[in-house]
């Protein structure tokens, strides 16, 4: 009558001790560094060589060693100031911003995979602690 109960107490203990950390929704910031003219505070997209960045595309979050904790479509961006001068234009260079929100385990660092894209490194102001977004910067 015992040796069923510890098989079964064994079994649990094993599989608590293989458990991986719960997972959190994590804010993220992706700036698109394309320059395009657009209109400040407009919805956008990536152009030229980041085409791949667009509403419902889709995307990837790795952990450091290659392993894949999330998936989604990206939502729409906003236009935001390339240079923080007042051209007085309808139009003006400016980033494509994306934000959305990713939930993926505690890990060491975090990539980004859209498309063809070359992997882009998110990372937390370490300023601004836990609370901060992770940030992606395309280069």
């Amino acid at each position: 009558m015992h040796r069923p109960v510890l098989i079964l107490l064994t079994a649990l203990v094993a599989a608590g001790c293989a458990s991986t950390p719960a997972a959190t929704g994590l804010p993220v910031k992706l700036l698109v560094r394309d320059g395009a003219m657009r209109e400040v505070g407009g919805d956008c997209s990536g152009t030229g060589a980041y085409q791949a960045i667009h509403p419902n595309a889709g995307f990837r979050v790795l952990d450091a060693e290659g392993k894949q904790l999330a998936d989604g479509k990206l939502p729409p961006g906003k236009a935001v100031k390339a240079i923080d001068e007042p051209l007085k234009v309808p139009r003006e260079p400016t980033f494509c911003q994306l934000e959305f929100t990713v939930t993926v385990p505690a890990a060491t660092g975090y990539r980004l995979h859209v498309g063809d894209l070359p992997p882009i490194e998110l990372a937390r102001d370490p300023n601004l602690g836990e609370q901060a977004p992770l940030v992606g910067l395309t280069t």
